[in-house]
């Protein structure tokens, strides 16, 4: 980091790209590609690589891009091929969840075939799930789950506890 006008700290890299090279256009980021060569590198913030201000070294890329081209856990898993059981992450085979990610459709399938809920269903009297059941098991059940982590939370804070959190602290010590 360089101070310029004793106003703002800057990255040197980002400085020199923007003196020699012009603006970086908006939405862009530099990737420094010395850090994607070295293996041995860990990142963070004793990576060696963040103070490199070598042009050869800088490629203008999207932060998707830059995120992808890193060790980090998205772009380890964006990598795979194959799911952890070894089925190909194809077209055919890849199920993508609606809010990122994805999963093996074979493994969501056998999954579901040893009698393993379906996506998207709730058991009846669950605890925790809304599920829309009023019965008074379910109503108990879910009033005393939704109020086990306000009343773990507050006891770590020192904080008073309402009666539903009390009760739901003496049953979940219950055996």
């Amino acid at each position: 980091m360089i101070t310029i006008d004793s106003r703002s700290n800057r990255l040197v890299h980002r400085v020199m790209w923007e003196l020699l090279e012009g603006p970086i256009p908006a939405g862009l980021t530099l990737d420094h590609l010395c850090h994607n060569a070295d293996p041995q590198c860990a990142g963070g913030k004793s990576c060696v690589h963040r103070r490199c201000a070598n042009l050869a070294h800088l490629e203008v890329v999207t932060t998707g891009e830059n995120s992808l081209r890193g060790r980090a856990l998205a772009a380890v898993n964006a990598a795979k091929t194959h799911c952890d059981s070894g089925h190909p992450y194809d077209e055919a085979n890849t199920y993508y969840r609606p809010h990122g990610g994805r999963s093996c459709r074979a493994c969501r399938r056998e999954y579901q075939r040893k009698g393993a809920r379906p996506v998207g269903e709730v058991p009846h009297g669950r605890a925790g799930y809304n599920n829309g059941c009023r019965c008074e098991v379910c109503s108990t059940a879910q009033s005393l789950h939704g109020a086990l982590p306000y009343a773990r939370r507050n006891l770590a804070a020192g904080k008073p506890l309402t009666a539903l959190q009390a009760e739901a602290l003496a049953e979940a010590a219950r055996p």
